[in-house]
């Protein structure tokens, strides 16, 4: 009997630790809200910043875009329809494509802006998840 109450106990704690954290965006505004992400990945095949966009987020919606938090920083920047930008004060700069949606390595990296005419590099905001299971930024009028 013991036997099997440790086996249901270290099976749980698997499970527990198995369910992956996510970082989500929820758009409080009336028109469509497009996100970009930043992060520092730190994989075999790669080091570096990556930065992915565009996420879009309808009105009064919610969405993933992090299925699995893996680090305790992210990076965001968002844009709506009519030119209202969530955007940071200039430290963190990362190269977003201007018109489609995109997946850069090395984001920031100024030569990366060089070769295609739409890289652009934007002022992002820092998201510290901490060791959240999950996080939401609230976008809109009540904006955290």
């Amino acid at each position: 009997m013991k036997k099997l109450i440790l086996f249901f106990a270290l099976s749980s704690l698997f499970f527990i630790n198995s369910t992956q954290a996510q970082l989500k965006f929820k758009n409080s505004e009336t028109s469509p809200i497009y996100i970009a992400v930043a992060y520092y990945v730190a994989t075999d095949d790669y080091t570096g910043f990556s930065s992915d966009g565009w996420f879009k987020v309808d009105p009064n919606s919610t969405i993933t875009i992090i299925p699995s938090i893996k680090y305790s920083t992210y990076y965001y920047y968002a844009k709506d329809e009519n030119g209202t930008e969530w955007t940071g004060a200039g430290k963190y700069k990362f190269v977003v494509h201007s018109k489609e949606s995109f997946n850069f390595k090395n984001a920031n990296m100024e030569y990366n802006a060089d070769y295609l005419a739409h890289k652009v590099f934007k002022n992002f905001k820092k998201i510290d998840v901490g060791q959240a299971k999950e996080y939401t930024l609230n976008l809109g009028e009540a904006e955290d």
